[in-house]
């Protein structure tokens, strides 16, 4: 057992790998709101072409969280370091059970003044199990446990061969997402469970994504063509806004496309200039700005409601509304980090 725990990378590697990236940094803000106008904005409204865009390129959202959050878990499977993937399940659970158990009881409280619908006790265990019921943006954190979880028990069993499995693990994803048959298997459970089932497909092949690509690219030797493969990434992303239009054509290549689509993005971002500034002042901005991109993502619905049950629902829906939503979210985060930092309540913000 000693044997797996030892690191199996020397410590300078991971240094390199565990430097924080601004590049990525930058893009996870941007994904955080680009959700937050996906969720709170109604593009029926606008004949902005650059928001419409952004709109039409929400399926590469997710994908792209999920090959960013394990590409910098990979370095916790490859040394095994079991305190580290401790740590890591305390910040995926904490935020999972806090947030749906804390609204449960302001609604049902609310309850009682007549100000909000009852909801059942079954409804929060559902909530718990699927990530949807009470608080649906949390089912995303319900695949992102799964799949660390099992990627934490094959790691601690297999040692040459981690890599392998979780890429055949991922082509299973991937075909297990187009056969329809699980529903047919679960018919007689409730929709958040199907719902589970299904997204778990794509979940296993964007994660097997980015665990490979964090064994297998450097991004230092990368920046080495930076040029190059920049062009390159902005080329794929190209291509693939045109097959993706094609939807019947492509409907089967829909999840590779997007998994493409996420690397491409990723290693773009991955790959801005930020390291040759090394201004310490300028690096630490960008991280104060983008450190608190899972909070936001937890708080921006709710906001969303009372925003919508307040005055201003005048500019609810609209980008104003969402740069509303996102800097109020920001803002409950920083002072929530600020007043837990010393305590494990800060995952809830960050």
């Amino acid at each position: 057992m000693k044997k797996l725990l030892n690191y199996e990378m020397n410590e300078k590697n991971n240094k390199d790998r565990i430097k924080i990236n601004s590049g990525i940094q930058i893009l996870r803000m941007l994904l955080s709101f680009s959700i937050v106008q996906i969720h709170c904005y109604d593009i029926k409204q606008t004949k902005n072409r650059l928001l419409k865009k952004i709109n039409e390129a929400k399926g590469f959202y997710v994908p792209t969280f999920y090959v960013i959050s394990y590409f910098f878990s990979f370095r916790i499977f490859k040394i095994r370091n079991i305190n580290k993937i401790k740590l890591r399940l305390e910040r995926f659970f904490i935020p999972y059970i806090t947030w749906p158990s804390f609204f449960f009881i302001i609604n049902n409280l609310m309850y009682h003044f007549n100000l909000k619908k009852k909801i059942e006790l079954k409804c929060l265990l559902i909530q718990l199990i699927t990530g949807k019921k009470v608080y649906n943006v949390l089912w995303f954190h319900t695949n992102l446990i799964l799949t660390f979880l099992l990627n934490s028990i094959l790691i601690l069993f297999l040692k040459n061969n981690y890599l392998f499995v979780i890429q055949l693990i991922g082509i299973f994803g991937y075909i297990y997402n187009y056969i329809h048959f699980y529903f047919n298997l679960f018919n007689e459970y409730c929709i958040e469970v199907k719902s589970l089932i299904q997204d778990s497909g794509k979940v296993l092949f964007y994660s097997s994504i980015g665990i490979s690509l964090g064994f297998l690219i450097d991004i230092k030797n990368l920046r080495k063509e930076r040029k190059k493969t920049i062009f390159f990434s902005l080329f794929i992303l190209y291509l693939i806004r045109d097959f993706l239009s094609i939807y019947t054509l492509f409907y089967y290549l829909r999840c590779i496309l997007f998994g493409i689509g996420a690397t491409s993005l990723f290693i773009l971002f991955a790959l801005l200039p930020f390291d040759i500034i090394e201004n310490k002042k300028i690096n630490s901005i960008i991280l104060t700005i983008t450190n608190y991109t899972c909070g936001i993502y937890f708080l921006h619905s709710k906001v969303d409601e009372i925003l919508n049950s307040t005055i201003a629902i005048m500019i609810n829906r609209t980008l104003i509304g969402c740069i509303l939503n996102y800097i109020i979210c920001y803002i409950i985060c920083f002072f929530g980090v600020n007043i837990f930092g010393k305590s494990k309540i800060k995952y809830l913000f960050v």
